[in-house]
């Protein structure tokens, strides 16, 4: 996933842990921001909405997480 947001023109470390396949295939359908016929305000619109995206996706991800975690530790 951080590979091909970072191919992408976005932060790979916002999405890192973008909750496995439903955030790989927003990643794949969101428009690259490092396309060479666009102009800067949408490249960083496309940016913004990419980083934001991921930084939600993997957010959500990480709190799955936890709560697993904890579930799993009561048992």
């Amino acid at each position: 996933m951080a590979t091909i947001a970072n191919k992408k023109g976005f932060n790979p470390w916002l999405w890192f842990l973008a909750g496995g396949i439903p955030g790989f295939i927003i990643l794949l359908v969101l428009p690259s921001a490092n396309a060479e016929d666009i102009d800067k305000e949408i490249i960083l619109k496309r940016k913004k909405i990419g980083n934001n995206t991921g930084a939600v996706i993997t957010t959500i991800a990480i709190i799955a997480i936890v709560i697993v975690f904890i579930v799993l530790s009561s048992l």
